[in-house]
């Protein structure tokens, strides 16, 4: 797997085939997407803004963060430190992209399970938290086996006791997630 981190140029692919498969170029939605997420925060100051994504849109997130200065917490998101070659049509939105690669790495969190391959495409920037995953490079993708069912196993849902339980969708964690509701937490996180 440690291969994936010499790819940055894989993320030039991405773009391309993003690129040809839309009606609007990639730069030009990117760019759509980075001017919502000023104004938004510009008009809402007071707000703690976070950016989020899983996969591709993990790496979208990463990148609308580090230019808006606002922390991203991504889940099984490919890297983003040799990104900048992904789009050469993105112009000075790209060639000013080192700013925010430095923001980002005190700002950025990415949820990375053991056997996910699209993690490890290019290098992260920021925090890696590993959580393990025995499952197949596909399943440990996936938000349910890799992450949340995980977490549930571990934690419980860490609600105040008498609160109701939280619903999931059946089917997604599988047999040996089946008691989840009973589940407490291994450690104590209220603090």
């Amino acid at each position: 797997i440690g291969f994936f981190t010499t790819l940055g140029p894989l993320a030039q692919a991405v773009g391309f085939w993003t690129s040809l498969l839309q009606t609007t170029k990639s730069s030009e939605a990117f760019e759509d997407l980075l001017k919502y997420a000023r104004r938004r925060t510009r008009k809402n100051p007071a707000i703690r803004f976070y950016f989020t994504g899983h996969s591709l849109g993990g790496g979208v997130a990463k990148f609308v963060a580090g230019h808006v200065k606002r922390p991203a917490i991504t889940f099984m998101a490919p890297g983003v430190a040799r990104a900048i070659y992904f789009d050469s049509d993105a112009g000075d939105l790209l060639r000013n992209v080192t700013p925010a690669l430095h923001f980002l790495t005190e700002h950025a969190v990415t949820v990375q399970p053991k056997n996910d391959i699209i993690s490890r495409i290019d290098e992260q920037v920021g925090s890696v938290i590993e959580t393990s995953c025995s499952e197949d490079w596909l399943t440990c993708h996936e938000m349910w086996p890799a992450l949340i069912c995980p977490l549930f196993l571990e934690c419980g849902s860490m609600r105040r006791p008498g609160a109701p339980g939280i619903l999931l969708p059946r089917g997604q964690c599988g047999d040996k997630y089946k008691d989840f509701k009973e589940l407490q937490c291994k450690e104590d996180h209220s603090r």
